[in-house]
């Protein structure tokens, strides 16, 4: 539980800079909800003992939803986070592929144990959303570090 908190204090840290400089952005906001929405998942896993009865459903289906949220912001990052690097969307959709390869592997397949389908996909996931929020960090970097500098002649007679 304390992780998911701490997920959504960095979130806010690194997005209220950033949406100061690029205001009303609708890709940017969406991402942040994502990233949010992601993070209160994270925080039913963490809430809910994976107990029997209620506690079990409520556990799983927070954790689903955390790998759907995730899955949705790999697949969506091209569009939401601007000027994203080529190796950047290379290695999220491996990421993805690899997370959504472990899925089937345990639900379909039955070859992985539920313990060996978590450490997994909570490994790659969180590897996944630490380069995430650092490309969103160089974003802010990028707009800090950019100045427009305007040169101005004055024509200056010199008889």
């Amino acid at each position: 539980a304390v992780s998911a908190l701490l997920w959504i204090a960095l979130v806010d840290y690194l997005f209220v800079p950033l949406m100061a400089h690029r205001k009303n952005d609708w890709r940017l906001i969406t991402m942040r909800i994502m990233l949010t929405v992601a993070a209160i998942a994270l925080l039913g896993v963490g809430l809910f003992p994976n107990n029997r009865g209620l506690m079990h459903i409520l556990h799983t289906q927070s954790a689903w939803f955390l790998n759907y949220f995730i899955i949705g912001m790999i697949i969506a990052v091209r569009w939401l986070l601007p000027g994203v690097s080529r190796e950047f969307l290379s290695t999220s959709y491996i990421i993805g592929g690899i997370i959504i390869f472990a899925a089937i592997l345990f639900q379909f397949v039955h070859y992985l144990s539920l313990t060996a389908f978590e450490m997994i996909a909570f490994a790659l996931a969180m590897s996944w959303i630490m380069l995430l929020l650092q490309n969103i960090h160089r974003l802010y970097q990028k707009d800090e570090s950019t100045f427009v500098v305007t040169v101005m002649t004055d024509k200056v007679n010199t008889d």
